[in-house]
């Protein structure tokens, strides 16, 4: 899950570690922009490594960036790109989301930017059941991917093999049976591949959709789309999926601004920009709350950040908010966003604590 690969680049401390992020196009004609752009960003991580690194490693280094570069194929690309390179891997992520264009070489991965916008949304599971090719995709936004192992894609026909011979099965109580038990089988497939029992909706008529969920007993079903899909229709039915996820997002939200409140009664919820920076830095947020476009520089003094208003000092931290973010999703804790002005009482940021 995407969630999992932005949680390990965090776990190299190695310098130098390079980082390039770059916008793509899902749907490209002409490859000529983004190929231009490539290189442009690859001369910057040249100049950048002269005065960062040693030749010897430079050159090195370099040379992988440059290798990744030539593995990328830009008429199968997402909405972004990253390149991840360090002495010891050197590997390339596609990101479901827009990422801005920069080259950044540090003592970790870049992973700020990666994280607020991974948790506008959520990833989620659709399970398409057609009986000629039964697929299970994971989903972020719009976008749906196919999961492809020994469990899917599959036909009824692969697994359900029933006799109706005159004395046993009348031939419609044995399609009926044939039936039930691929939509066992599809239920027994997609848990065994659903991370984390992560949301899941379900595509198909709508006799065998509301078959499936009378037999499931998977407890995280957050929607369906009636009507009959196969790979020609997949960025109509990641419209359609995606439409469903959104409004279980706003309803979660919903139940966590609730929560929130709640939590003041029991002492585990704070608020504030610099009471929340102290708790996460002590592993105490569960949940953080916080308004989609607050920002805010500080400095710091000792360990203490001091906000401040944007100045050239070289000590500033450009976004104070960005880094409790990104510490608060290293503690694997949950981040929600809410539109602005929804948490004016409460300083535009506000936590419920694990203890």
């Amino acid at each position: 899950m995407l969630k999992n690969e932005i949680l390990n680049l965090q776990k190299d401390v190695v310098y130098p570690s390079i980082t390039i992020l770059m916008p793509t196009s899902r749907i490209t004609v002409d490859t000529n922009k983004e190929k231009i752009l490539l290189k442009n960003l690859i001369n910057e991580l040249e100049e950048k490594l002269k005065h960062k690194v040693d030749k010897k490693n430079a050159e090195v280094l370099l040379q992988k960036v440059r290798d990744l570069a030539n593995e990328i194929d830009f008429f199968n690309m997402n909405d972004g790109l990253g390149i991840f390179v360090n002495e010891k891997k050197s590997f390339i992520i596609k990101f479901p989301f827009t990422v801005p264009a920069l080259v950044v070489i540090d003592d970790t991965f870049e992973t700020k930017y990666l994280i607020k916008q991974y948790n506008r949304s959520i990833e989620y599971y659709l399970l398409n059941l057609n009986e000629k090719e039964t697929s299970l995709f994971l989903g972020f936004n719009e976008i749906i991917e196919p999961i492809k192992n020994d469990d899917f894609p599959f036909s009824i026909h692969d697994i359900v093999e029933i006799s109706y011979e005159q004395g046993t099965w009348h031939y419609d109580s044995a399609m009926m049976e044939k039936v039930k038990q691929y939509l066992r089988e599809a239920n027994r497939r997609a848990k065994n591949n659903i991370e984390n029992e992560s949301p899941l909706v379900i595509a198909g008529v709508n006799k065998i959709v509301s078959l499936f969920e009378d037999l499931s007993d998977y407890k995280l079903i957050i929607g369906k789309i009636e009507g009959s899909y196969d790979s020609k229709s997949l960025h109509e039915l990641g419209k359609k999926a995606n439409a469903i996820v959104q409004k279980y997002l706003n309803e979660i939200r919903e139940k966590v601004f609730k929560e929130f409140l709640e939590s003041f009664g029991y002492k585990k919820a704070t608020f504030g920009l610099l009471d929340v920076w102290n708790l996460a830095n002590e592993g105490r947020i569960e949940t953080l709350l916080v308004e989609e476009n607050y920002h805010q520089p500080a400095r710091f003094e000792g360990n203490q950040p001091i906000l401040v208003q944007e100045t050239n000092d070289s000590l500033l931290i450009e976004d104070l908010v960005d880094e409790t973010i990104e510490l608060v999703f290293k503690q694997k804790g949950k981040v929600y966003f809410y539109e602005d002005g929804r948490l004016n009482n409460y300083s535009r940021i506000g936590a419920i604590l694990r203890y």
